[in-house]
């Protein structure tokens, strides 16, 4: 499996398995969204660059991922939820060893049909295993 496929999976996972933040969405999709009930977040767009250590292949990959609401940025506790998320990202998946993550960035605003889309920017760096 590739970094980035790793990393999106123990996104998603993660996501999905963190109750508060379930509570505000309706769903965790990975990939594009062609249709979905708002609110809803989605793991986008995945890129990947070299990064390892003398004696280990490794990748950093940056990932986004992107709350869509049906209005403001509300309380925060979308965001604060995905941080925290982030922040527990470390570990192994699938022949990898995320050892580090961070989120780099966060934007929101609103789109053209007054929806609000916030992305959050993730830097995962990883290890072979």
């Amino acid at each position: 499996m590739s970094a980035e496929a790793a990393v999106a999976a123990r996104l998603a996972s993660l996501l999905r398995s963190d109750a508060a933040l379930m509570a505000r969405v309706n769903a965790v999709h990975e990939g594009p969204v062609a249709r979905a009930t708002l609110p809803f977040l989605a793991i986008g767009a995945l890129s990947v660059s070299d990064w390892g250590t003398k004696d280990r292949a490794g990748a950093e990959v940056l990932a986004r991922v992107v709350w869509t609401a049906p209005d403001g940025p509300g309380d925060g506790l979308v965001g604060a939820r995905v941080a925290a998320v982030v922040a527990g990202l470390r570990g192994v998946q699938n022949g990898w060893e995320l050892v580090s993550a961070r989120l780099v960035r966060s934007r929101g605003e609103h789109d053209k049909a007054g929806r609000w889309v916030q992305g959050f920017e993730v830097r995962v760096r990883c290890l072979v295993v």
